[in-house]
């Protein structure tokens, strides 16, 4: 898999740690560096600061993230300008990735005219992020109005392929109930980057009936990462591979990376 390289995100870091996650993910040797929205806003007013922290530590970055929120009237304006104002960042800083995810406030289902809304949107934004050198990489979720396999496919037929591609994250795949392993060959052309994370199922300590969702340490849930990345492999994807770790209790942001490295070498075979 020489066409791949691998990106860590920093969401296990404060923002004001940013320097030092970056040392700590330069030390393992990571080719890019995957930064939260919530880290852009934080350097709003120091952008050459940010860019300095980067070059010094000779590091790319992959990219970052941004939401779209086009079925209310009042925050389209403003959800536009944020993302204009993220691509220009990005572009400084010789990214070459943002995803987007769509934030409706609650709606659970959607007309073919919302979609359209928003496939019109994305194709347009795309097309300003593609002359800035950086994919548009939508990424559906389970609040999102493009929530199962049919409308994921409907979204790659209704915008463009040269404009918008597909954050395929198998773990918030799993959550909507899609199989990440087979869906991967359908998608594949459409793929702008790939997103490892895994999740597990726990109930809580006060409601033992009542199951949630967890983050955990790459490996230790319930994605079968070593088979969906040899489906990815016999595909011969190329691009970014972005290691997404949320916060799990017990462990620092070093173990974390620590193991999480380990687990992606010995397991996944991905060169680092």
């Amino acid at each position: 898999m020489d066409d791949i390289e691998v990106a860590y995100a920093e969401a296990t870091w404060d923002t004001s740690g940013f320097p030092h996650a970056l040392t700590e993910i330069v030390k393992f040797g990571y080719k890019g560096v995957f930064a939260r929205g919530e880290l852009l806003e934080s350097y709003i007013d120091r952008q050459e600061i940010f860019t300095e922290i980067i070059s010094g530590n000779e590091i790319g970055v992959a990219g970052s993230e941004g939401v779209l929120n086009v079925l209310n009237n009042d925050k389209i304006e403003d959800s536009i300008q944020n993302l204009d104002y993220r691509l220009n960042f990005l572009q400084k800083c010789k990214a070459n990735t943002i995803v987007v995810t769509d934030d409706n406030e609650g709606i659970t289902s959607s007309t073919i005219e919302d979609r359209n809304k928003l496939y019109s949107f994305l194709n347009e934004i795309g097309g300003v992020a593609r002359k800035k050198g950086i994919k548009l990489c939508f990424k559906p979720t389970e609040e999102s109005i493009i929530k199962n396999k049919k409308l994921i496919f409907e979204m790659v037929e209704n915008t463009r392929e040269d404009n918008v591609f597909m954050a395929f994250e198998p773990a918030t795949l799993t959550m909507m109930g899609i199989r990440p392993q087979t869906f991967l060959p359908h998608i594949v052309n459409r793929i702008g980057v790939f997103i490892l994370s895994d999740i597990k199922i726990g109930r809580l300590k006060k409601d033992p009936e009542v199951k949630k969702v967890f983050p955990c340490r790459i490996g230790e849930g319930l994605i079968n990462l070593p088979l969906i990345t040899k489906v990815m492999e016999c595909l011969d994807y190329s691009g970014w591979v972005v290691v997404k770790q949320e916060f799990v209790k017990g462990y620092s942001a070093h173990k974390l990376l620590q193991f999480n490295t380990s687990f992606i070498e010995e397991e996944l075979e991905l060169i680092i």
